[in-house]
């Protein structure tokens, strides 16, 4: 869990800020708002994250829902979706943090985000700097310029993306929940993208609900 994170204004962050309080408390600037045009980097990220892992998924489903095999509208099909595809969006966001976190940056002579904060912090852990030391502690001096690239190149970007996910009323009873997960591991290789997992998890909720 992050201790301090800089969102911009966009009303996608709401439920990040929340989460971040809730943890932390409201006390100490862990959550900072400002202008995007600071947050470049982040807004770099994201597209290699939308490249790599969420637009695989979004692709899938569309696939899914014009085949029939998903209907977006049900609440029994919303409820085998989120359990099967849940886990293996989240295996594929660590597969990628792995990645990311080990490439090599060529503006870095291809050291890897690891190896520069290694490197980063052995140099200057002994530093008498309050600047080094804060930053060792999480406390930058001005919280407000935290998370600020002034180097990094200012572009346009899109932040009316917010989402509303709507919540699932099924609630399983708990021998239904333990046959379901007993036959259906989400993580299994299907050879099919999940999909035959998530045709047999619909069938048991089915069996359930209705």
């Amino acid at each position: 869990m992050p201790l301090r994170v800089r969102l911009d204004q966009g009303t996608e962050n709401i439920a990040v800020a929340r989460y971040i309080l809730d943890y932390h408390g409201a006390q100490g600037n862990h959550v900072i708002t400002g202008s995007s045009v600071h947050n470049q980097r982040i807004e770099r990220l994201w597209r290699d994250v939308n490249d790599n892992v969420t637009r695989v998924y979004r692709n899938l489903f569309y696939y899914m829902e014009e085949n029939g095999i998903l209907d977006s509208l049900s609440e029994t099909h919303f409820y085998a979706l989120h359990y099967v595809y849940q886990p293996r969006i989240n295996r594929s966001l660590q597969e990628f943090l792995l990645e990311w976190n080990n490439h090599g940056i060529r503006s870095q002579q291809r050291k890897s985000p690891v190896q520069l904060w290694i490197e980063g912090y052995f140099l200057n852990v002994r530093s008498s700097s309050t600047t080094v030391q804060n930053a060792l502690l999480g406390l930058p001096d001005n919280p407000d310029e935290y998370g600020i690239d002034d180097e990094a190149p200012v572009g346009a970007l899109q932040t009316e993306n917010h989402v509303v996910v709507p919540r699932c009323s099924i609630t399983l009873p708990p021998e239904a929940t333990e046959v379901l997960q007993r036959l259906v591991n989400p993580l299994a290789d299907d050879g099919n993208h999940g999909i035959n997992l998530y045709q047999a998890a619909l069938s048991i909720v089915s069996s359930v609900v209705q």
